[in-house]
């Protein structure tokens, strides 16, 4: 079984058409239900038939015209939730409106309640079903491969694009579960169920409780010092360092994972990096050994 959910990527969008429709068909037949008791007689005297028929009509063209299929199931996100409420609200005032236009020659296609109890019916499922899928699929990745957790420095606009990307990426087996941010109006609040931290109190503990494998800084403000202490910080506690470019050089305004890039030299001088082409130190160093100490200050406790 984790065989097979490893292998499947993203479902084609017919079948999330057919599941969904098959949601509303279920949602507005136990709406019968609910309605009259589960009463099978009275229910066939009220023509389901013709209710579930007219309520599943319109739903197909609210899927259509909403575009709710068009998500990634196990990517469910609110915006969503909020476009299944958006169809639903549709499918159901499209039904009621049926409704009463047909109510004015003959008599009603279906029982009021029933309309405003298949509503609901259909939010939950739709809604449910959607987090079960994404559920299973990521229980299931972490079983296969080891959880990436990624940390972001930065809690604002920039850093909140980059989690969605993170998230979304499908090559990888990365979460970020963590925020970092300097503001302290923003410290100890939630962003999409992710906590945004103190970077300047108690890291080293949230770094081994969260078991912290890579930061990522995504802050269009950043100063070249404080880039600085985040780097020695990464080095000192073995945590890779990656950054987000600026906005401006975003491959068509758009963010993605391939430009989030690791933490180069020039990021650390604040100027391009010089590239020595002497004739005279190649010949010096030609067939000689070289030894390559590195030095690295150590950042006390206090100092974070």
């Amino acid at each position: 079984m984790i065989k097979t959910i490893k292998s499947l990527r993203i479902l084609p969008r017919w079948i999330i058409l057919l599941i969904d429709t098959a949601i509303l068909l279920v949602s507005v037949l136990f709406a019968y239900a609910l309605r009259f008791d589960f009463n099978i007689q009275q229910i066939i005297y009220e023509r389901v038939d013709v209710g579930v028929i007219l309520f599943v009509s319109c739903g197909l063209a609210s899927i259509f015209m909403t575009k709710s299929y068009a998500g990634i199931i196990r990517f469910t996100t609110i915006q969503d939730g909020q476009r299944i409420v958006y169809m639903v609200t549709l499918t159901t005032l499209m039904t009621a409106v049926i409704n009463l236009i047909y109510y004015n020659f003959d008599n009603l296609l279906i029982p009021r309640t029933v309309i405003i109890i298949s509503f609901f019916n259909a939010i939950i499922f739709l809604f449910s079903y959607r987090l079960v899928v994404k559920y299973v699929f990521s229980y299931f990745s972490n079983s296969i491969h080891p959880r990436v957790n990624v940390m972001i420095f930065g809690a604002g606009e920039f850093g909140q694009i980059t989690k969605q990307v993170i998230d979304h990426d499908t090559t990888s087996n990365t979460k970020v579960v963590a925020f970092l941010d300097d503001d302290p109006l923003k410290i100890g609040k939630v962003i999409n169920g992710v906590k945004i931290y103190d970077p300047k109190k108690d890291l080293p503990e949230i770094i081994h409780k969260l078991k912290i494998h890579e930061l990522v800084i995504s802050s269009n403000d950043i100063s070249l010092e404080r880039t600085n202490e985040l780097v020695d910080l990464c080095l000192w506690h073995n945590l890779k360092i990656r950054s987000v470019p600026q906005a401006d050089k975003w491959v068509k305004g758009e963010l993605s994972v391939n430009q989030i890039r690791d933490v180069k030299i020039e990021d650390l001088l604040g100027r391009d990096s010089v590239e020595i082409d002497n004739i005279n130190v190649s010949n010096e160093l030609k067939g000689k050994k070289v030894l390559i100490i590195q030095v690295r200050a150590v950042l006390s406790e206090a100092r974070w």
